[in-house]
């Protein structure tokens, strides 16, 4: 019987936690994603500062991407897209993610500072 109860309190407690580590998960691929957008765009006004142009990218998930001389790597599972105007004047960074446990979630950053989660 008091087999019984502690199996009981550990499958009240997993099933209280199983979707708080998902939770966790989520919020902590979103910020990857936001700090790896933050990264692009520091390196593309670098990248601006010597051209007066910025430059298109792409990178795998995960993979090293390169602006100007300058060469970064994406966090685990994102995916990078930075979509350029013509004239190069205007920039778009789009990171997308499929491993945040809730399907793709992508992050948008334009250099005028408009930016968000779809």
């Amino acid at each position: 019987m008091d087999l019984f109860i502690v199996v009981a309190i550990i499958a009240v407690l997993v099933a209280i936690a199983i979707p708080q580590l998902a939770s966790y998960r989520q919020r902590a691929v979103k910020a990857s994603m936001q700090a790896d957008a933050g990264n692009v765009a520091t390196m593309e006004e670098v990248f601006f500062d010597d051209t007066y142009s910025y430059i298109a990218t792409t990178s795998n998930s995960g993979g090293s991407f390169v602006i100007g001389t300058q060469t970064g790597l994406m966090s685990y599972g994102n995916i990078l897209q930075v979509l350029v105007s013509v004239p190069p004047t205007i920039y778009l960074i789009i990171i997308s993610n499929e491993t945040g446990g809730t399907g793709s979630t992508s992050y948008t950053l334009w250099n005028n500072g408009v930016m968000g989660f779809y």
